[in-house]
């Protein structure tokens, strides 16, 4: 995935916290704080 223009790969830290969790057909999947979250992505 691509995010601010830096590629991420499953696993990663977007940011303090945040983890890329999943790529999947159309969405992201995020963890945050023990939450996780999908993002729809084009």
């Amino acid at each position: 995935a691509i995010v601010n223009g830096q590629v991420l790969h499953e696993g990663d830290l977007a940011a303090p916290g945040l983890v890329l969790e999943r790529v999947e057909p159309g969405r992201t999947v995020w963890t945050f704080r023990g939450y996780r979250y999908g993002i729809a992505s084009q």
